[in-house]
């Protein structure tokens, strides 16, 4: 009899978890975006929405810095900071006149590689944004994002 038990429960809960897996697809949402800069003073902002189907965000913002300064934040819908780094050239940049009289930058160069990878599980509902900051940038920015989306399937 305890035996008969044991396997009746084991056979509903197989029985449960099977029926709550079967119902479901997942949607993935990606979108990269790669912006080259020269001389670059400016804000931007990249807007992610998130609908309450959304079950996890991946943010991912890579920069390969020649000159200047680059801050990037990722703002939640509230508008709080889940994640910022801030990546820039040390190398001063001269400006000289050569014997043409044309002006040319320093010979030293500098490459500056940054990079900030977020996960979030269940992310909040909203538009999240990705604000990139730039002063006297000249180099590459990568930004790429994902959603998945967990949708029931009602037969």
């Amino acid at each position: 009899m305890k035996k008969t038990g044991t396997i009746f429960i084991t056979a509903l809960i197989f029985l449960l978890i099977s029926t709550a897996s079967f119902g479901q697809t997942t949607t993935r949402f990606e979108i990269k975006r790669g912006i080259s800069l020269k001389y670059d003073t400016r804000t931007r902002e990249y807007k992610v929405p998130i609908t309450g189907k959304n079950s996890s965000l991946w943010i991912l913002a890579s920069s390969n810095i020649r000159m200047g300064r680059m801050d990037i934040e990722i703002l939640n819908p509230n508008g709080g900071v889940e994640g910022e780094f801030s990546v820039g050239s040390e190398t001063p940049v001269k400006s000289e006149k050569n014997k043409n009289g044309l002006v040319s930058g320093s010979e030293t160069r500098e490459t500056v590689v940054g990079k900030l990878e977020k996960d979030f599980s269940k992310p909040a509902k909203g538009t999240w944004i990705i604000r990139l900051k730039s002063l006297k940038c000249t180099g590459v920015i990568n930004i790429e994002f994902s959603t998945h989306e967990k949708v029931d399937q009602k037969n």
